[in-house]
């Protein structure tokens, strides 16, 4: 553990010098902190239940304030929908743990985002909800490839970083 203390402190001794090493190793490891923690987050999620919910709201609308042309304007879902879990109703508002944000140009791919909804037979649709906590919840549960690339995001730094100073 004190080398792993002393090695930190070393990387910060270069940070504060200005060298790259340093930089690239602190920004390395708030990744695999960050991506780690979202990752399990990500994995919690896949054994959430699921109910039936009501679809009220699910479109794309315009993110912050007014830009000077379409091209610097960013898009999101706006999704709103209602469910019961034990008899007591709640709302959702969120598409899924990916919160992605769209350039005018890439908007598509939130309309795309927005057909993975499950629907069912009867115009319901599938909402996913924490257990331990019914008012949070998803229309979309994490997929293969977001877990991928989350976990990529999480060991390619690291990897990079042990190749390019070990």
């Amino acid at each position: 553990m004190a080398d792993i203390n002393a090695y930190i402190l070393d990387m910060w001794s270069l940070v504060e010098s200005g060298d790259k090493q340093g930089y690239f190793f602190f920004i390395a490891l708030y990744l695999l902190l960050v991506c780690g923690y979202s990752l399990i987050h990500q994995l919690n999620i896949l054994k959430w239940p699921s109910v039936k919910g009501k679809l009220q709201k699910a479109d794309v609308s315009k993110c912050g304030g007014s830009e000077t042309g379409p091209s610097s304007q960013l898009f999101k879902a706006s999704i709103l929908y209602s469910y019961q879990v034990n008899n007591q109703s709640y709302k959702g508002h969120r598409l899924s743990p990916w919160l992605v944000l769209a350039s005018y140009n890439a908007k598509q791919l939130l309309n795309t985002q927005i057909s993975a909804i499950q629907h069912n037979e009867d115009t319901s649709v599938k909402v996913f909800y924490n257990p331990n906590n019914p008012n949070k919840s998803f229309l979309i549960k994490p997929n293969q490839l977001g877990l991928l690339i989350t976990l990529l995001l999480a060991i390619c730094p690291i990897i990079l970083y042990c190749l390019s100073f070990f």
